[in-house]
């Protein structure tokens, strides 16, 4: 029986280690690495899948310490979103704050610390906090915290991103023969031809995201092993999609309707060292009370993991500002 390791290791090493090296392409790379768009000999297995690490660790076996286990939610699906889409939880929330408190098109251009607190600068404009939370991506956290701390900004600097896009299609559902039974399907690159990552059923998965008698698909495309798709113009990010889901599907004419997005260095890539990186931020920042850091780029990565983070931060400002503690 292997023996657990305590430091740091990625996802491929994990795999070929626990399971064998034929599930490094076939499992790992495709579901595992798939979900970050990144490279699962970089990737953190400690950082990004903790549950499987402590499964090796405390019965030294991840099958049997996973078999039998039911994930919340399970009876009726394991996805979760909202009716009006995602952006709904943004409004929400916006609308829940107090006028004036969301400033828009006022990006943060310095931030600097002082005897009475913070001072923000942003266009035109100064505000003073006991507390801020640096919610951004680790490089736009560099920028800010470079003059703040040195160090906290290079650690920051080392996080890197990835570009990948998506390439929303609708079709009628009596052109597609494939019964779309399911959430939708992951490519195992290394074994077939396919540039695609990966594709979701969004009609398949929720409902309402589609009129009836027509499905919608989303394509992916790009990330760590392919970072040039991103560039393609949406003509040809189409066609390439189109090209990929033709066969696999069984589909019969071109879509009725093709929508682009791009997410230029949007994602974050928790890379073996990750867990040691926010250590060592977490270090610095004892220095400077009041100062917090939350997003991708930091300790979580989905968005239920991200609000989680972002309300544990919010909770230590409140106190800080609170009773002056961290």
């Amino acid at each position: 029986m292997p023996t657990a390791r305590t430091d740091d290791e990625s996802v491929a090493s994990f795999f070929r280690r626990r399971f064998g090296g034929a599930t490094v392409g076939l499992v790992a790379e495709p579901l595992l690495g798939g979900i970050h768009a990144g490279d699962i000999d970089a990737l953190s297995m400690h950082s990004l899948f903790p549950r499987l690490v402590e499964a090796e660790r405390a019965h030294g076996s991840v099958l049997h310490a996973l078999k039998g286990s039911r994930p919340p939610g399970a009876g009726d699906g394991l996805f979760r979103s909202l009716s009006g889409g995602m952006s709904a939880l943004v409004s929400a929330i916006e609308r829940a704050l107090p006028r004036g408190s969301v400033r828009l098109n006022a990006p943060a251009s310095a931030l600097r610390h002082g005897s009475s607190g913070w001072r923000v600068t942003t266009a035109g404009d100064e505000i003073h906090a006991r507390s801020v939370i640096v919610a951004a991506p680790a490089t736009a956290a560099a920028r800010l915290l470079c003059d703040v701390d040195p160090g906290i900004g290079a650690l920051c600097a080392e996080v890197l991103y990835v570009s990948s896009a998506s390439v929303a299609l609708a079709w009628r559902r009596d052109d597609i023969r494939h019964p779309l039974a399911g959430s939708g399907f992951v490519v195992a690159r290394r074994h077939n031809a396919l540039r695609l990552t990966a594709c979701t059923w969004v009609s398949s998965k929720w409902e309402s995201r589609a009129p009836s008698g027509m499905a919608l698909l989303r394509a992916f495309i790009g990330g760590a092993h392919d970072p040039d798709a991103v560039n393609l113009n949406d003509d040809d990010l189409t066609g390439l999609a189109v090209r990929d889901l033709t066969p696999v599907l069984g589909i019969r004419c071109g879509p009725v309707l093709s929508r682009v997005h791009r997410w230029r260095n949007a994602g974050a890539q928790h890379n073996v060292g990750q867990i040691a990186r926010m250590a060592d931020i977490e270090r610095r920042l004892s220095a400077y009370p009041g100062l917090l850091l939350a997003g991708s780029g930091f300790r979580s990565v989905g968005i239920p993991d991200c609000i989680a983070d972002g309300r544990a931060a919010a909770a230590a400002a409140a106190t800080y500002v609170t009773i002056g503690t961290r």
